[in-house]
């Protein structure tokens, strides 16, 4: 997966977990968003955007600074990483910037 594809795909979380009704996004299914709202809780959404935010600035200004990359992945591995679409999305960041 490309790098703008796996940027692509953070932005998509970003905008599923900031909207406040459930609605139709275009690139993610309505599964991804059932799983992806389900899977955390409403007080720890601030704090993945957050997180997800970070990371898409980190990739767009210096996506050479693999260990700051790493850092964030790790972050949101440990607290959110059994949730499917944030899994996949990190998954194709390791691929497109890490590899």
């Amino acid at each position: 997966m490309s790098q703008e594809d796996s940027l692509k795909r953070i932005d998509l979380l970003i905008r599923a977990l900031s909207q406040s009704k459930q609605s139709a996004i275009a690139g993610m299914s309505p599964e991804d968003i059932s799983s992806l709202r389900s899977g955390i809780d409403a007080d720890d959404r601030t704090r993945v955007i957050d997180l997800l935010e970070d990371l898409a600035v980190l990739l767009r200004d210096d996506p050479g600074n693999k260990g700051k990359i790493r850092t964030d992945i790790n972050k949101i591995m440990n607290g959110f990483g059994h949730i499917k679409p944030i899994s996949d999305a990190i998954n194709s960041v390791k691929a497109g910037f890490l590899s």
